[in-house]
């Protein structure tokens, strides 16, 4: 068992090496050997922070980082360091510095590179590529084979050390040690690119077929650019909104421009700043200054659901489309509107239950209408061919007796056809069985009688009047007194 795992991790680790050519590769600390062929090397610090000091039977070699040297037929690379406690800088204490360390057999050391002179150009503007195969290595390399595809949106104009065949550009040949290939293309915009310019390099190492990729970032601008807004992208039958295609100049000349926008069928154009139309195209004809933008409106009006789908492109001087842009306007069906009517509904007599629709919609016929109608009391249904424009009919009823009092509900849903689009359209609510006798309205009780005074007696009349002529001479006794008051 032992055997066999050290099988199986020689096996996950012999692809890497081998795939890489190293002999040796690793992380080595500072004071410590690794073991190349059988042979120790110690590794310690150089003078600089990024060197290296390696000692082995080769002799001793002080290596910076990204640098290599022959010795002993191997090829000894530092490619990078690190310090084991903290950043890049040394700190004091016990810290220790690791090296990645590299060990190869010389050979061809390659390099591929692309650059793009300008890498940001105009439609009808030309770059320059360059293509730099590099051999850093102590030998030189042949059977070298690169190959490029250049995106159809570029045009080769002219070539140099490349075989051309359309779109494709090739190169065979070899690089001795230490030195450098470079072939060159020119291409000129056709259209907006934006993307990688991408090579391959195939080449062999020892009996290894192996390729090394390149790229460089290019883009290609328009000489124009049309955008596109609405006051609503959402709307119903019948329902007006504006569009409003802007161009803009990219580049620093007047610029001669067509710029047309496609109305889509269920969209009905009101007014618009195009000047010229053709059928559902509308388009201009003009030019445009330098850097600068311009905007048309365009009001249309919705006839039918679905979705509208509309389209605008500009096209330069040469009849090149340089940009387009789609955009669409979601456009719903109108609802009808649905009524219950009906009169008084009451116990153990037969009663009416009508449903009422109306077509809001002033553009578009409603067709093929299927009406339900049910509730605890009925179940009806109803059919129309078709509902004009604006039309308010019956188009289902139900007759029924109902045998208790109570509140029921009811609902009714509608299937119909707009625009060649099927929809539903459904209301929920209830009404009221009542009693056919009217109630009983209790009668209001009588208040009681005042009761009227009796008539006095003869004697009881005599007696008022002697009590007032008594009242009399007590008034006018009083009165005789205060003057004999007064007199004194």
């Amino acid at each position: 068992m032992r055997y066999l795992t050290v099988f199986l991790a020689l096996m996950l680790i012999l692809p890497t090496v081998l795939a890489d050519d190293y002999i040796f590769e690793g992380w080595v600390t500072t004071g410590d050997s690794f073991e190349v062929n059988g042979d120790a090397y110690l590794v310690s610090q150089g003078v600089t922070a990024t060197s290296a000091i390696i000692m082995g039977p080769s002799g001793v070699h002080v290596i910076d980082e990204d640098e290599c040297i022959t010795a002993n037929k191997m090829r000894f690379c530092v490619d990078d360091f690190k310090y084991t406690i903290g950043g890049n800088v040394t700190i004091h204490g016990s810290d220790t510095q690791d090296f990645y360390i590299t060990v190869s057999e010389p050979g061809a050391d390659l390099d591929v590179e692309i650059d793009a002179e300008p890498s940001d150009i105009m439609i009808d503007d030309t770059a320059e590529i360059t293509i730099t195969i590099q051999n850093n290595g102590d030998e030189g390399a042949t059977g070298l084979y690169y190959e490029e595809i250049v995106p159809p949106e570029l045009e080769v104009t002219s070539t140099y050390n490349l075989v051309q065949m359309g779109n494709k550009l090739t190169w065979r040949g070899g690089i001795p040690a230490n030195s450098e290939k470079q072939m060159t293309y020119k291409v000129k915009g056709r259209k907006k690119f934006s993307g990688q310019l991408q090579g391959e390099l195939t080449y062999k190492a020892g009996e290894s077929q192996k390729t090394m990729n390149a790229n460089t970032g290019f883009k290609v601008s328009a000489l124009f650019n049309v955008n596109f807004n609405a006051d609503d992208f959402e709307v119903e039958v019948g329902d007006e909104t504006r569009v409003y295609v802007t161009l803009s100049n990219n580049k620093e000349d007047d610029s001669a421009f067509y710029l047309e926008l496609i109305i889509p069928d269920n969209m009905e154009v009101v007014a618009s700043h195009f000047n010229d139309s053709d059928g559902k195209k509308l388009y201009m004809e003009d030019e445009v200054e330098d850097d600068e933008e311009i905007s048309l409106t365009t009001a249309v009006k919705a006839l039918s659901p679905g979705t509208a789908a509309f389209r605008a492109t500009a096209i330069d001087r040469l009849s090149r489309v340089t940009d387009s842009k789609d955009f669409n306007i979601t456009v719903s069906g109108v609802e009808p509107e649905i009524f219950f009517v009906h009169e008084d509904i009451f116990v153990n007599e037969t009663a009416e239950f009508r449903l009422y629709l109306k077509n809001p919609s002033s553009e578009l016929d409603m067709t093929d209408l299927n009406a339900v109608l049910e509730s605890p009391l009925f179940n009806t249904t109803g059919k129309s061919s078709r509902f004009s424009k604006l039309k308010y009919d019956r188009i289902a009823e139900a007759e029924f007796t109902p045998s208790e009092t109570g509140t029921y509900k009811v609902q009714a849903s509608v299937k119909y056809t707009l625009g060649g689009e099927e929809y539903t359209a459904s209301k929920a609510g209830v009404f009221k069985v009542i009693s056919d006798q009217p109630e009983e309205e209790p009668e209001p009780e009588e208040e009681p009688a005042e009761e009227e005074p009796e008539e006095p007696t003869e004697e009881e009349i005599e007696t008022i009047k002697e009590v007032g002529r008594v009242n009399r001479w007590i008034a006018w006794f009083n009165s005789v007194a205060d003057i004999v008051i007064i007199w004194r």
